[in-house]
């Protein structure tokens, strides 16, 4: 396998989705995991820096991220450590809606804390330099800042990131189930911090940030791109996600909307992976100047 252009950095776990009539439904999930299996698909070389347990579920993790071809060297496998599932439910349209996480057999008593998951405990030490350096892209988010080991490893990976010139793109994915037990202790200071302190400071170190509407609206009061763009100038492109109604974006000093495609919708986890995937997807194809006005790429979409 080539060396991978892209490495996504942070969770893989087991969505458990409730259908109504069958119960709970047990499928591969977490953001990084997705967007690495999208991308391998895509036919982009990609690695994943995670952790599993050695468990059935995170066994079967594996299998299905060698299956798809993302380079998994980076990923751990710990003994003792259970691979998190997170429990979703979804309405009529297809939307979802996180409700808590455990073992997978509900019986989740033995599980005391989020940073009890395999998950929660990606080492700075799986992060190599060496991968970083070639990587064109690391890709991360928001969620394992909240988990005090993961939460060290991204800030290395993105300050590696930055000094080798790759580049970064955080998609948000806030999910407030992973900061119920967040302690608001900001690191080297006594001083009190929110998640959306944590949040907001981190994606200042982003090149291209992606949020939801509903992110953006949530951490900065505003979903338009102009505006969240003039809020992280070091960026070089914001894409803010709107569901059914596409996408708008502020890239450069270029901006405008994308509409999205009519389907029926049946179920959203994991859709805005999809997305980063797709785009990163045609990056690489296009290259940079496809996306600044010139080939008929995002920005003249």
């Amino acid at each position: 396998m080539s060396h991978p252009r892209l490495l996504c950095l942070g969770e893989i776990l087991i969505d458990c989705l409730r259908d109504p009539d069958v119960g709970w439904m047990l499928q591969p999930g977490g953001a990084p995991a997705n967007v690495a299996c999208g991308l391998a698909t895509l036919g982009v070389p990609v690695g994943l820096i995670s952790a599993i347990g050695d468990d059935a579920a995170g066994r079967s993790l594996l299998t299905v991220l060698e299956s798809k071809g993302v380079d998994v060297s980076m990923v751990s496998q710990l003994e003792a450590v259970p691979t998190r599932h997170v429990y979703v439910e979804r309405d009529g349209s297809g939307d979802r809606r996180f409700v808590g996480f455990g073992t997978g057999d509900r019986d989740d008593t033995a599980v005391i804390s989020s940073a009890d998951f395999a998950d929660a405990r990606i080492e700075a030490a799986q992060v190599k330099p060496a991968a970083i350096v070639r990587a064109d892209w690391l890709v991360t988010g928001t969620l394992g800042l909240a988990l005090p080991t993961t939460g060290r490893a991204i800030r290395q990976a993105v300050g590696m990131a930055k000094q080798s010139l790759t580049s970064v793109f955080i998609d948000v994915n806030w999910r407030s189930v992973f900061w119920a037990e967040f302690d608001g202790a900001r690191p080297g200071l006594d001083l009190p911090e929110t998640p959306r302190d944590r949040i907001l400071r981190f994606l200042t170190q982003a090149d291209w940030l992606k949020f939801s509407d509903e992110e953006a609206r949530y951490l900065l009061d505003t979903d338009d791109p102009p505006e969240l763009a003039a809020r992280f100038p070091a960026a070089q492109g914001v894409i803010v996600t709107r569901g059914d109604r596409g996408c708008a974006y502020q890239v450069g000093a270029l901006s405008g909307e994308v509409a999205g495609f009519a389907v029926e919708a049946i179920d959203t986890t994991g859709a805005g992976d999809c997305f980063v995937a797709a785009f990163l997807a045609q990056w690489c194809d296009r290259g940079e100047a496809d996306f600044s006005g010139g080939g008929g790429g995002i920005a003249g979409g």
